[in-house]
């Protein structure tokens, strides 16, 4: 289990320094956190009250997309590659080749994934379309990153409790709120998934690939740049409230 504060800014320093080839991790959030899109207003976008009397943890990410719960029974994701390895200078196509690991490993379990909106991972069940992850995308001159959450045994009741209906929605929500529109994966798969058994098999399907995988490390081995990114901006609350960093 991972800090979403620390690995966050390891990421966010990987998409500054560049790598040089397809990359990918998975990591088990170590407490429940609301990571936010870099644009959104805290007090639109969450229930306030509940999370404060909660004393739940709030991130502002760098990378867009809307706010979300990662918590116990959620697998967090990623990759990151050089933009010259992108089809073509669009996030949409990024988006589609930073998860397609993750969409064949949801396929190889049987869920019938689709992409909905511009980058949810969703699943068709019955006659309608559930999301299942929600991915955000951060571009750097020398890399793009894709993360994501996915709901693999998550308590979704607490997405209504934190979380407000989201300022921008994608047309296939249809209104729904959060409970009706969400689905754990332990729904769509026999066996109780544990996030651990998904992200190994995310793990074997980037290997196969011939991409590398990026075991996330302590925070003393992160190195200088994550670990600056960490205490003056994700630690901080003027980043956090506001969207300003230390100088």
């Amino acid at each position: 289990m991972r800090s979403p504060f620390e690995v966050t800014a390891w990421s966010e320093s990987l998409a500054v320094s560049g790598v040089d080839g397809f990359c990918a991790y998975a990591y088990i959030p170590d407490r429940t956190t609301i990571a936010v899109g870099i644009s959104q207003k805290l007090e639109r976008e969450l229930n306030l009250e509940a999370v404060r009397a909660d004393k739940v943890a709030i991130m502002r990410r760098a990378s867009g997309g809307g706010a979300v719960v990662l918590a116990r029974g959620v697998l967090c994701f990623g990759a990151i590659a050089p933009p010259s390895m992108m089809e073509e200078d669009d996030i949409r196509p990024s988006f589609r080749i930073l998860t397609s690991h993750v969409i064949e490993v949801l396929n190889g379990l049987g869920v019938d994934t689709l992409v909905a909106g511009i980058s949810d991972i969703s699943a068709r069940i019955g006659g309608g379309v559930f999301k299942l992850c929600g991915t955000a995308q951060l571009r750097k001159r020398e890399a793009i990153l894709v993360h994501g959450t996915m709901l693999v045994r998550a308590d979704i009741s607490l997405l209504e409790k934190y979380l407000a209906y989201p300022s921008e929605v994608p047309e296939y929500r249809a209104g729904r709120k959060h409970s009706d529109f969400c689905r754990n994966l332990d729904e769509l798969v026999p066996g109780e998934p544990e996030p651990s058994m998904i992200a190994e098999k995310i793990r074997e399907k980037a290997l196969a690939r011939n991409w590398r995988w990026l075991d996330v490390p302590d925070l003393s081995a992160m190195g200088e740049n994550a670990q600056k990114l960490l205490a003056e901006k994700y630690l901080d609350d003027d980043w956090t409230v506001n969207r300003k960093r230390k100088k």
